[in-house]
């Protein structure tokens, strides 16, 4: 791993800044999608029960074509 100077020293202050941004944005990507697992996971087990005891159909997708597209939640006969 190269120490911050280093990188400046063989590619300049403007790739330094660059690769700065680059990890801020990879730690703040990586925080959501933390959120994003734990959210899906409360919401599976929220649905379990229905699932189990009243045989209700749950489809589960991400990233998908749709405007929110990180968690789709589908009850397929409210659906039909």
């Amino acid at each position: 791993m190269y120490q911050p100077e280093q990188i400046q020293e063989l590619f300049g202050k403007q790739v330094l800044d660059y690769l700065k941004n680059k990890n801020k944005g990879g730690i703040v990507n990586e925080k959501g999608n933390t959120y994003e697992n734990f959210f899906a996971v409360y919401k599976i087990s929220v649905l379990s029960k229905d699932v189990l005891e009243n045989e209700k159909e749950i489809f589960f997708a991400s990233q998908i074509m749709a405007f929110v597209d990180d968690l789709i939640i589908n009850d397929i006969q409210e659906n039909i």
